[in-house]
């Protein structure tokens, strides 16, 4: 036990362990549906929370139902997805941005969990009980108490540091797109009074203006002081992220964010993007 802290080095080393082997599986997926490496997570460093809150929260809640695969499956279903639902929640809450979005999938739920997760999060449930926390566990217990400890103190350090860091750069991204919808707001009243003073029956007088609107709002958005390429690892980490409170400047600041990124998912939301494109002028 690390005096006044309520943890062990053990729980600690299990969350490094496996918030690690998150942040591989997260690499993993995205190399082999984007053919690129990212550095996936929230965090700057190897680790993703999620996977370490999770697996904690399984092995001290599901253990006793080790060997029953269907119990643990459909417990774990449960548990990591409704751990998955109030992380992407709170994150909203709290950044003003919706850091991944499964809208696009079946059965999802506000975009924050989809039934194709959950079933992934079942079946790591088993492996992780059954099979892989087994063998983690035999290997720590071989570890001397003092280096046990003195590696989880170095850790938390680390972790520690890495959250603060990581928190203030995602709060630095939220004030960036809160600068960038005020930019395209600005640039947005100024041709809504261009658009009055035209012949509302030419057709074609609209559509030019909507094209230079286009193309006057891209130019404002990358004159804001900060830029969307001081946040490449934020927009490569997360490729479904949204931001609904944008309103009508929510596809152009996706776009603008996407030129950030050569990510196959990226490219895909803006080919969308301009097949289904709509007014932003109102």
């Amino acid at each position: 036990m690390i005096q006044g802290l309520g943890v062990t080095q053990e729980m600690i080393l299990f969350f490094m362990v496996y918030a690690f082997s998150g942040w591989i599986i997260e690499c993993c997926y995205v190399r082999f549906m984007d053919g690129e490496w990212v550095n996936r997570g929230f965090l700057h460093g190897p680790f993703i929370p999620i996977y370490g809150f999770g697996a904690l929260i399984i092995l001290f809640t599901l253990s006793r139902f080790s060997g029953n695969s269907w119990l643990l499956f459909f417990s774990s279903f449960l548990f990591m997805s409704a751990l998955e639902y109030f992380a992407g929640w709170g994150l909203e809450a709290v950044f003003n941005t919706k850091w991944w979005d499964y809208s696009q999938r079946r059965f999802n739920l506000k975009g924050r969990i989809c039934l194709q997760n959950s079933l992934y999060w079942g079946a790591l449930g088993i492996l992780l009980v059954d099979y892989i926390h087994p063998a983690v566990n035999a290997y720590t217990e071989g570890l001397p108490e003092q280096v046990m400890e003195t590696f989880a103190l170095l850790f938390m350090i680390y972790f520690l540091a890495d959250v603060t860091i990581s928190v203030k750069n995602a709060l630095n991204f939220g004030a960036y797109i809160r600068e960038l919808v005020l930019a395209g707001q600005e640039l947005r009243k100024e041709f809504e009074i261009a658009r009055r003073e035209l012949d509302l029956a030419r057709k074609e007088a609209q559509e030019e203006l909507h094209q230079v609107f286009k193309v006057k709002l891209m130019e404002r958005l990358r004159q804001t002081k900060a830029k969307a390429r001081d946040f490449r690892r934020l927009i490569n980490s997360f490729p479904s992220m949204d931001f609904p409170r944008a309103g009508q400047l929510r596809e152009s600041v996706l776009e603008l964010l996407g030129t950030e990124s050569s990510l196959k998912h990226w490219k895909r939301r803006t080919k969308s993007k301009n097949s289904h494109d709509h007014d932003v002028l109102g």
